[in-house]
């Protein structure tokens, strides 16, 4: 609801790429920071504000129709924490130069700018539905901005390169002919067993 009401309010009007993802991150739920963000960036500084007045609003709203909400505590659960980390990775900062800017573990930050890009994806989808062009693809480049780097690696241990070289040498190092097929049986003794017991010595079952 809160998205939404921005989106129509025309928040995001005018926002680089950058801006509009340091925005967005406000709606990811991160764990408590004890840094203290100072907003440098007036757009981002009023984006901020609007949103909180609007979820003050908001919660006004709800209020006022019976429901429990407390208008402070809502409106203030949407924060900076990570306005200025986001704004720096979306601008090209490396993933060093970012964390030196929160107390948040390198874990939390991969996770939340993920969860952020999730979202950005589904404002794309929300912009598209009310026909509003300029909206997704602003959406989809700020999601676009995120996409690089440490945070969207596949694994931080092994590239898709080192996998496949994994996967030949497990495979004995080549392909076995499809000819192979014909001669293999699951039950065959290893040659090097006389008996059973041989084989239940090397953790083999007997068929």
């Amino acid at each position: 609801l809160l998205v939404s009401e921005l989106m129509f309010s025309g928040l995001f009007s005018g926002m680089t790429p950058a801006q509009c993802a340091a925005v967005c991150s406000c709606f990811v739920p991160v764990e408590k920071s004890q840094t203290q963000v100072i907003l440098k960036n007036p757009r981002l500084m009023a984006a901020l504000q609007a949103v909180q007045d609007t979820a003050a609003r908001i919660a006004r709203v709800c209020q006022e129709e019976g429901l429990d909400m407390d208008v402070e505590e809502y409106s203030q659960s949407f924060q900076n924490t990570l306005m200025d980390v986001v704004f720096s990775w979306a601008t090209g900062k490396t993933f060093v130069e970012c964390l030196a800017k929160t107390d948040l573990f390198e874990g939390s930050v991969i996770r939340a700018v993920r969860r952020l890009h999730e979202l950005l994806a589904n404002l794309v989808l929300a912009a598209k539905a009310v026909g509003d062009a300029t909206l997704e693809e602003l959406f989809e480049q700020a999601g676009e901005c995120l996409r690089r780097g440490i945070i969207f690696s596949n694994s931080l241990y092994i590239d898709e390169g080192a996998n496949a070289e994994a996967g030949a040498a497990a495979g004995g190092g080549g392909a076995r002919d499809d000819d192979d097929d014909d001669d293999y049986d699951p039950c065959r003794r290893p040659s090097s067993c006389s008996d059973d017991s041989d084989m239940s010595e090397m953790g083999l079952r007997p068929c």
